[in-house]
């Protein structure tokens, strides 16, 4: 572990808490404060974004209430505050550091629980010849339900260096005592055998580069397939819209691996799964949809006039309300007989050995650099072909052969050289982008024009109006960004890394 600074927080598990207090009333001159019993329960994201980002939010009964604290992973408390409630959201806490600092790190994710613990904390202070504290500690034994190890944690006082390292020093020479990194969360999550900061939608298959073909698709397909799996729940307890969209995702995925990769997969029993995971896309799509108008709708209206804006409070009301009608319908598909046999025949498919075609065996590795280049050629082709007069369902068309690319690449993104793929990924994540952002504002026209007629408001109306044209307007900008974008793809230098890719190296 490296050497600590004199000044920094430091921290050490504790097998015996009782021959450690012995142990340092040998060898100092200890002052034995209060002890508390402490219950603290830690908030972040269901994919850990708090975590990743090394914040911690944990919070404290405080009477009827609650107080946060907000910190840096390592070091103390930079801000607390009260509520009377666990907030759900950061927009659900008043102004402040804390929810300042939420904001931009959660976005539209809500706060979870994810671990509790509680114990009795014993404060200590170190004093010097002339009684002066140099150091506090502080000596947390859980209960052996939320933690398996004491923590004790060290926190020098500011000037007193030389008697912080003097105290690290006999700690490091104590029997039962080792120094770590972890904290109150980590030893919470260990003692519950749950990861910590770990995002439970990271789609990182990782293959060998003569690993059979089948058995690369049915490790990813199972991947998948988990990911579906966890993010059910949230989804149907409507919790944020990032589980609805996580859970698409992955079944996207699938479909796309059980479409571009046919070949290498039993026939009967892949045209089976896929049917049902088309089902499974048609149940979710409408509350996504709805999802996305909601979203963008603070973002499409910002330009208008705040009169026109607070005129479209009708059109906002109307999406919220067909949303929730729409959540009900996907949250009784989640629940379903259907759901539960999907999940089965996916299950069996990744598990149960059958009769593969002979393509199956083949090395993944060729079967990637292949498929790649057959996937880009054909994106080319189209993209190209593309001009001002095109119609916009060309470019939706490309949108969706952009995304395939993008699964491909991701799905075999173990095989090639990480800087290769990140170029890649970067040139088609901004062709992406103009196209998804084109496809939306064109598709958000039409279903808002279709909602504004079941509006009674003539004001509302007239205010729908304006915000189409100010969408077709928006619409054209991201056409005319098109050909930009794409010639970043269409580049003698990705065509260098895809011919890499399928082992033809360069010309």
């Amino acid at each position: 572990m490296a050497k600590a600074r004199p000044e920094a927080l430091s921290r050490y598990l504790v097998e015996d808490p009782a021959a450690l207090v012995a142990a340092l009333e040998a060898n100092l001159e200890l002052r034995h404060g209060k002890t508390t019993r402490q219950r603290r329960t830690f908030l972040d994201t269901f994919d850990g974004s708090l975590y990743r980002k090394g914040a911690l939010l944990a919070a404290s009964r405080r009477g009827k209430g609650w107080e946060l604290t907000w910190s840096e992973r390592g070091r103390g408390p930079r801000a607390s505050a009260s509520c009377e409630r666990l907030p759900t959201f950061a927009d659900t806490l008043p102004a402040g550091p804390i929810a300042a600092g939420l904001a931009t790190v959660v976005g539209i994710r809500s706060l979870l629980p994810i671990a509790e613990i509680q114990g009795r904390v014993r404060h200590l202070e170190v004093l010097d010849k002339r009684r002066k504290i140099v150091a506090r500690l502080s000596l947390a034994e859980y209960d052996p339900k939320d933690a398996a190890t004491s923590l004790l944690r060290l926190e020098p006082v500011k000037g007193y260096g030389a008697a912080a390292a003097t105290l690290r020093a006999l700690l490091a020479g104590l029997e039962g005592v080792s120094e770590t990194h972890d904290g109150e969360l980590e030893r919470a999550c260990a003692a519950a055998g749950r990861p910590v900061g770990v995002d439970p939608s990271e789609f990182r298959p990782r293959f060998g580069a003569s690993d059979d073909t089948g058995e690369a698709i049915r490790q990813a397909l199972g991947r998948l397939l988990e990911i579906v799996r966890i993010h059910r729940d949230g989804t149907v307890r409507d919790l944020d819209s990032e589980f609805l969209h996580d859970l698409r995702v992955a079944v996207r995925r699938a479909r796309s691996i059980l479409s571009l990769l046919r070949d290498y997969l039993p026939k009967r029993p892949r045209q089976r799964l896929a049917a049902e995971l088309k089902w499974l896309g048609g149940v979710t799509g409408p509350t996504r949809d709805l999802d996305v108008y909601l979203l963008k709708l603070d973002d499409y209206r910002a330009p208008l006039s705040a009169p026109v804006q607070g005129q479209l409070d009708p059109l906002l009301e109307l999406l919220a309300k067909r949303r929730r009608q729409e959540q009900k319908r996907l949250a009784r598909a989640l629940r379903s007989q259907r759901f539960e046999a999907l999940l089965e025949r996916w299950q069996d498919f990744c598990e149960e050995p059958r009769k593969e075609p002979e393509t199956a065996s083949l090395e993944v590795r060729e079967t990637a650099g292949r498929l790649l280049r057959k996937a880009r050629k054909r994106l080319l082709r189209k993209g190209r072909a593309i001009s001002d007069e095109s119609p916009d369902e060309a470019l939706h068309r490309l949108r969706i052969d952009g995304k395939k690319l993008r699964y491909l690449l991701e799905l075999f993104r173990s095989l090639f050289p990480a800087s290769d793929m990140k170029r890649v990924l970067r040139a088609l994540k901004g062709l992406q982008d103009v196209l998804g952002d084109f496809n939306d504002l064109c598709v958000h026209q039409q279903a808002i024009a279709e909602l504004a007629a079941e509006l009674d408001d003539a004001n509302a109306l007239m205010a729908t109006g304006r915000l189409i044209e100010h969408l077709a307007a928006r619409a054209e900008g991201e056409r005319q960004r098109f050909a930009e974008r794409f010639a970043d793809l269409d580049s003698p230098r990705l065509d260098e890394i895809f011919r890499r890719f399928e082992g033809r190296g360069a010309k």
